[in-house]
């Protein structure tokens, strides 16, 4: 019915940034540990933007975790009343969808409480498909002819540059989400991550390309595959 199809996009959706923030959390320990064995800089700056990003990650987990455990749906609408002039209409949503409402928050903290298994199955492959998603900067990294020197050690070493970049990129971008497809965002994503690295800001904008023509091609099939349905 119509509250399991909302309860279902919501926890999606929830899940998709549950997973983005154990993301960044887990890229701040892995740029700690480049640095320390001397192959990244690090600075007073670098070090103050990821004690924030640190703290970010930490406030999100709490608040994902109390919505995981008891429902958002309810307590969203309440804080929307906060906003100036949507006070009544926040009021008026609570009186006539009240049991609708309960029963989504319901649903969603079912899912953490009831089925532990699927919760963590399903966080693990988010942030799974984060990391295999790094596979795309890799490759090209590896177009460009930067493999960190070569053999085992350097192709690591640039993997783990590739989940950095893609990190900072969707850290910039989700940040700054409210233009369409995020144009221009994700490019200046890639420019500024890559230059933070010591590459060519050059490379950030070839790379960019790359991954938006990726997309309109994926978008194009997917928008013909509908029209053949």
């Amino acid at each position: 019915d119509n509250q399991h199809a909302t309860s279902s996009v919501i926890l999606y959706a929830m899940m998709h940034f549950f997973a983005h923030f154990w993301f960044w959390f887990f890229s701040i320990f892995t740029y700690l540990t480049l640095a320390a064995i001397g192959d990244l800089p690090i600075n007073t700056t670098m070090a103050s933007l990821m004690v924030i990003v640190i703290v970010f990650c930490l406030v999100a987990f709490y608040f994902f975790s109390r919505g995981y455990r008891k429902g958002l749906v309810v307590k969203s609408i309440r804080w929307i009343g906060y906003i100036p002039g949507l006070h009544k209409w926040s009021q008026r949503f609570q009186e006539n969808h009240a049991e609708s409402l309960q029963s989504i928050d319901n649903q969603i903290a079912a899912l953490h409480s009831d089925d532990k298994h699927a919760f963590y199955k399903s966080l693990l492959l988010e942030f799974l498909s984060r990391i295999v998603q790094s596979s795309e900067v890799f490759f090209m990294l590896l177009l460009f002819g930067i493999d960190c020197g070569g053999g085992f050690t350097g192709l690591t070493l640039t993997y783990l540059h590739s989940i950095l970049i893609v990190s900072f990129t969707t850290l910039f971008a989700n940040l700054i989400g409210f233009l369409p497809m995020q144009l221009g965002v994700q490019e200046g994503g890639f420019v500024l991550s890559i230059a933070a690295l010591g590459l060519s800001a050059a490379l950030g904008i070839f790379v960019s390309i790359i991954c938006r023509v990726r997309e309109m091609v994926w978008i194009a099939i997917g928008m013909a595959l509908m029209r053949l349905r």
